[in-house]
């Protein structure tokens, strides 16, 4: 009998602790009004491909950047928002390109590794309001990508409410107090019999987002979180080791560790490698449109 009491008071307390975070995750989002990005985007197209892999379409690397760089700004129009271009060996045809854009150029000869490592340095001079985009230069977005994460923000703290049921471990997961990243391409090696998980699933207005546990370096996050896990943004930037800053920030399975991660389903973007391309979307045409326009 003692013990059954003892669970029923940790039930209450976790109800009382949900209640408590939304509510100021809601007081918060009124006092901030319009939220605010900050793009740091690494370019550097004297290199194809660090990992080898074939890209989509026999694009050259020069064209890729610039297509996806569009894409890119596309989706951000109508947000408050500043990009900062982080060029690594940059030659003047992509330097000519970007000085055309209101961006912020930060131009050296850094390596990938050391990119990262300058990216997180411009990050902890962002305010602790805003919200980092960390993105490389071969992600092509859809025209709407930044709508929808903004509206998923918006409605997190609906959709993170949750339900005590003592004997549904998930329910006990108090996820407006973690850490939030999203990362916007839905890897199709998700679906692999060999990679398939249990995942949390929450419906904003205009998206499913599941629950992953596996992310590269580009990512979306408050600055505050950032500045938070710098430690490991910094040790995972060694070898551009995004298992070790996964497997750090969201577990194996996310319940128990201090971040969880969110990603669109379909996607709201692709990782441009022929092995890696978000499913159910029609890549080719919207590389075609933005090939057209440069």
């Amino acid at each position: 009998m003692t013990i059954y009491v003892l669970g029923m008071d940790y039930f209450k307390c976790c109800i009382f602790t949900q209640k408590l975070t939304s509510v100021c995750y809601i007081l918060n989002s009124i006092l901030i009004g319009m939220r605010k990005y900050t793009i740091i985007f690494r370019a550097c197209d004297s290199v194809n491909s660090f990992n080898k892999s074939p890209r989509p379409f026999d694009l050259p690397k020069a064209q890729l950047i610039k297509i996806c760089f569009l894409s890119l700004m596309d989706s951000l129009k109508g947000f408050n928002y500043r990009v900062v271009i982080l060029g690594d060996k940059l030659s003047d045809e992509m330097i000519n390109f970007f000085t055309s854009f209101e961006v912020e150029m930060n131009l050296g000869s850094y390596g990938n590794d050391a990119s990262i490592r300058e990216s997180l340095k411009i990050a902890t001079t962002i305010d602790n309001k805003e919200w980092i985009y960390f993105c490389e230069d071969d992600y092509l977005h859809m025209p709407n990508s930044f709508s929808i994460i903004d509206n998923f923000l918006n409605e997190r703290n609906e959709l993170f409410r949750q339900q005590i049921k003592p004997y549904n471990f998930s329910s006990l997961v108090n996820l407006p107090a973690k850490d939030l990243f999203i990362f916007p391409p839905d890897y199709p090696d998700r679906y692999f019999p060999r990679y398939r998980r249990h995942s949390l699933i929450v419906r904003s207005s205009d998206c499913h987002w599941r629950q992953v546990t596996n992310v590269t370096f580009t990512f979306l996050a408050k600055s505050t979180t950032v500045k938070k896990h710098l430690s490991l943004l910094k040790k995972a930037s060694r070898k551009a080791n995004d298992s070790l800053l996964s497997r750090k920030l969201f577990g194996h399975f996310g319940f128990m560790a201090s971040s969880i991660c969110f990603s669109p389903m379909p996607g709201l973007s692709t990782h441009m490698h022929v092995n890696s391309m978000t499913p159910l979307r029609n890549w080719e045409k919207i590389a075609q449109d933005y090939i057209n326009r440069i």
